[in-house]
């Protein structure tokens, strides 16, 4: 729900009428009246569970959250934690699901209005869990207020609201993290993980992702993977930073790219990775802001269509060589052979393959003719003809 408020100006004896939306959020199950405000945060593909993206707004007197999740999206028990003096050093310590900054002050527990309360933290980390105490119950429904969770096409959501008055004095930002933790499957926004953080969040007005991305891809190619990938705006965005990996677990960063710091524009970048391995690949795209702060955009895959090894032979014209151009998905020992169509050897050569690309020089005097080549390792033979005019 929306109000228009109308300004009246006079000047110069003209009028002037000037329609400004304030936004208005209602708890009440509509989610209509989100529609104008962006995304806080959105978690990468695959991680977070059931739970994919938050919404946040705030006003002189409280702070109203939208999740959006799959549709095993329950909320049967909601958690939220809140960083609120904005120091990870005080308050209960859950680094082990948020490596990179944690420290809750207060948490919500429950489900509103029948049961769960706002407790405080003691704020000494070595209380731990115990050192919370309720402050509230949830059947206050001044504290806390809250929705069902409403399933539109393939996926659901869920508002809820905090009066700020019981959160003590809050600054301009504090952190945030929202759990569904009903059995059996659970979720959480922002995902956890070893670099995972909290998610900082405006007290009023709207928190805006520094980057919303359009798309994200990843296609073989003959000469290297080729990334590419579109926002449709950034703000304060540094650059972005390409992450690779052969088994989806550990990822090494393999370049970094400029960003375009502020636009609201859609823009276009593109990386292609030459190192090409055999199997599946798989990229991690992770924008860094102009304070050094990284979210994470989002994980691809691609099935390179390499083989383990695989090569092509071909003659260098005026000179007395073959040339041979290898690819291997390791370090291995491998022989080189180069017959006639009878049988009889030419060329015999032990060849050390290295891993990737690369290109080896075998010294050749033969007629013109037709020829086999092969090239054998341990897990296998590799075989083609060429033919040689000179």
């Amino acid at each position: 729900m929306k109000r228009k408020l109308t300004l009246i100006f006079s000047l110069l004896g003209l009028c002037f009428t000037i329609s400004v939306k304030a936004q208005i959020i209602t708890i009440d199950g509509n989610f209509s009246d989100w529609d104008a405000v962006p995304y806080a945060h959105i978690n990468a593909e695959g991680t977070g569970g059931r739970l994919e993206a938050l919404k946040t707004f705030g006003t002189a007197t409280h702070l109203y959250f939208m999740v959006e999740g799959t549709t095993e999206m329950d909320f049967g028990t909601l958690l939220v934690h809140l960083d609120t003096d904005n120091n990870p050093a005080t308050g209960y310590n859950n680094s082990w699901q948020y490596g990179a900054g944690a420290g809750s002050d207060y948490k919500i527990e429950g489900n509103a209005p029948w049961w769960g309360s706002l407790a405080q933290h003691s704020g000494n980390p070595a209380d731990d869990w115990d050192g919370f105490t309720e402050i509230q119950p949830l059947t206050n429904a001044d504290v806390h207020a809250r929705s069902a969770v409403v399933e539109s096409g393939e996926k659901k959501y869920f508002e809820f609201s905090i009066t700020k008055s019981y959160l003590g004095t809050l600054g301009t930002v504090i952190n945030v993290v929202i759990y569904d933790t009903t059995n059996p499957v659970t979720g959480s926004v922002p995902a956890t993980g070893e670099n995972a953080k909290y998610l900082q969040i405006n007290t009023t007005g709207i928190t805006t992702l520094p980057v919303t991305l359009a798309s994200f891809s990843a296609t073989f190619a003959e000469n290297g993977i080729i990334l590419n990938w579109s926002t449709y705006s950034e703000q304060n965005n540094s650059h972005f930073e390409l992450y690779k990996s052969v088994d989806g677990v550990s990822f090494d960063k393999i370049v970094t790219v400029d960003g375009a710091v502020n636009s609201n524009s859609q823009l276009f970048y593109n990386y292609t990775d030459h190192g090409i391995s055999s199997g599946s690949v798989y990229y991690k795209l992770k924008q860094v802001d102009l304070n050094g702060t990284g979210t994470p955009l989002g994980v691809v895959e691609v099935k390179s269509k390499l083989k383990k090894a695989q090569f092509s032979v071909y003659k260098i014209s005026g000179q007395n060589a073959l040339e041979l151009s290898v690819y291997a998905d390791k370090n291995k020992a491998s022989k080189f052979v180069l017959s006639d169509i009878n049988g009889k050897v030419l060329a015999d050569s032990d060849v050390q393959l290295v891993s990737g690309n690369q290109v080896i020089r075998v010294p050749l005097s033969a007629k013109p003719g037709i020829y086999v080549a092969t090239l054998s390792t341990t897990e296998g033979l590799l075989t083609q003809k060429i033919s040689i005019a000179e």
